[in-house]
């Protein structure tokens, strides 16, 4: 039906569209009045029905008030799009780091890269996909800190971003949204862009994608990187290790006639303390040392998790095989760290050498670390100990920061002694992310064992093989301490079977068990087990790893 009496369908159908095509472009322009709409729409050509007109032009208001808004912000997102770029071009020739999104996060690496100057450059930073940044009050302050440190925002997401091949000596590119699947599919879609661009596939371009899942190492692995730089970055792991590396847990074992004893408590069981469980079982085999890791869980999961992961962990638990790694994993199950269960349950553990909080709140992390510390104030009394080191996992950085300056205190000003860690400050620094320092000793013992070029390749191309040997390096730090408080050599120290048992326990925390065949899928190997049972050929491996510290 025609809304135009008197005219017939096709033709008013015609006259409709041209008038409204008139009339939009005419508004866009700012340039309209209403006495040519009522002309047109009034007597003379067209008899419109009464209805239709008040609609019609009620309509036209509403657009010719809204037109120029629209126009303006039009107009000025087409200018701020082209300062980016002008931006962009011009300061090419710093270190580019690229983060996907604009996060607290990526805000946190941007923050250190500025003030690392790698190289002795200065760092251009840019967030990508910013339009879908929030408009709330949280999105408008990330924006404004991004800003002071001269950061470029596309609107695209970070796939789009153009490299330039006159870029500074390093162009990292940060794959770090919260969604790590969306992670895995841009830096998937990246890689196969950039191996047919020159100027992008060499080895100053770099790419961090924090994803964690066992999926996100298959294809990344399995990916034609070309001579790209590629980690995938497990944030949660990374942290650990950190910690590990920066607070030795050797150094407050106790002796029990001859042997060093290390009783670590852990309250709460997630993915952080699954990894400092793990990390811990063979960072603890070393010569002289005894470990003891105790897990109050408020639910009755942390075994049977592990025991899904890493199956011989739990089957050889708390079992003596000369030759064999060994570590004593009891679990208190159904233990509220705020009951009175824990009290007894911690008391019952003895003498505790280092205690780690990693519940899933700031709150209850620092409230569990301050309960931990008047528990095990109290044994050191009744028993003459040392109050041991405690840690508390916790992300802000406005509380770590106020830790770091004034401490954790009582009202008499007496320090509990407690160490806050994961903030986002730090786990999002670029020493933690890279690792760099400990990933270069790592190659080194890399290259002990791999000496042809297609072993030495394996270490650049599968993050298994670094992994390994970053754990190895992280071993050999703390081998390496020892041996020089007992005033002997690294290799006297670690001789016989200490290495290969750090190894079993690392195999068997990423999954391994005994198999007659050598299985990477599968994941069993024919070398976990113990040491006098290994050929002449794969025991010398040990030592020539242990050499290549020197």
């Amino acid at each position: 039906n025609s809304v135009f009496d008197g005219e017939t369908a096709g033709l008013n159908f015609f006259k409709s569209f041209v008038l409204s095509l008139h009339n939009t472009i005419r508004l866009f322009v700012v340039d309209d009045d209403f006495q040519f709409v009522q002309g047109i729409l009034g007597a003379g050509e067209l008899d419109v029905n009464e209805i239709v007109r008040v609609i019609y032009t009620s309509v036209l208001v509403i657009y010719y008030v809204v037109a120029p808004l629209l126009t303006a912000t039009f107009i000025l997102s087409l200018v701020s799009d082209f300062n980016q770029s002008v931006k962009y071009f011009l300061l090419r020739r710093r270190n580019v780091y690229v983060f996907s999104v604009l996060s607290a996060a990526s805000l946190a690496v941007a923050r250190d890269a500025v003030r690392i100057k790698e190289n002795g450059k200065k760092a251009l930073i840019i967030f990508a996909d910013i339009e879908d940044l929030d408009d709330r009050d949280e999105g408008e302050e990330l924006k404004t800190a991004a800003k002071r440190l001269g950061a470029v925002f596309f609107k695209g997401d970070v796939t789009a971003v153009k490299l330039y091949r006159g870029n500074g000596d390093l162009r990292k590119i940060y794959f770090i949204s919260e969604n790590e699947q969306t992670n895995l599919v841009q830096a998937l879609d990246f890689i196969e862009r950039a191996r047919e661009d020159s100027r992008v596939n060499n080895a100053r371009t770099q790419l961090f994608i924090f994803a964690r899942s066992d999926e996100s190492e298959v294809l990344l692995n399995s990916a034609d990187k070309g001579r790209l730089k590629v980690r995938r970055v497990n944030r949660k792991r990374n942290m650990i290790w950190d910690t590990l590396r920066t607070h030795s847990v050797f150094d407050d074992a106790y002796d029990d006639n001859g042997v060093k004893v290390m009783n670590i408590a852990i309250a709460g069981f997630g993915s952080y303390s699954s990894e400092l469980i793990k990390a811990l079982c063979w960072v603890g085999q070393m010569p002289g040392y005894k470990l003891v890791i105790h897990i109050f869980d408020k639910e009755n999961r942390a075994e049977t998790t592990i025991a899904g992961e890493c199956p011989e962990i739990i089957k050889y638990n708390g079992v003596r095989m000369e030759g064999c790694p060994f570590y004593d994993i009891r679990f208190h199950n159904n233990v509220d760290v705020l009951g009175g269960k824990f009290n007894e349950d911690l008391k019952a553990a003895g003498r505790i050498t280092t205690f780690f909080a990693t519940l899933g709140t700031d709150e209850l992390n620092i409230e569990c670390a301050m309960r931990a510390r008047r528990l095990l104030g109290v044994a050191a009394q009744e028993n003459g100990w040392n109050v041991p080191p405690i840690f508390a996992i916790v992300y802000s950085d406005v509380l770590n920061d106020t830790v770091d300056k004034y401490g954790l205190k009582s009202f008499n000003e007496k320090p509990y002694g407690i160490t806050l860690i994961g903030d986002v400050k730090k786990r999002f620094s670029i020493e933690v992310i890279e690792q760099k320092p400990l990933e270069q000793l790592a190659y080194k013992c890399h290259r002990a064992w791999g000496k042809n070029k297609k072993n030495l390749d394996k270490f650049k191309k599968y993050e298994y093989f670094r992994r390994a040997s970053l754990a190895q390096a992280l071993h050999a730090r703390f081998a390496q301490e020892a041996a020089k408080k007992l005033g002997v050599s690294d290799e006297s120290y670690n001789f016989g079977d200490a290495e290969h048992k750090r190894w079993m326990a690392f195999m068997r925390t990423e999954g391994y068990v005994y198999g007659k065949v050598k299985d990477d899928i599968a994941k069993t190997h024919p070398s976990l087990v113990p040491t006098k049972e290994l050929s002449e050929e794969e025991f010398e491996k040990d030592f020539i790893v242990i050499r290549s510290r020197r």
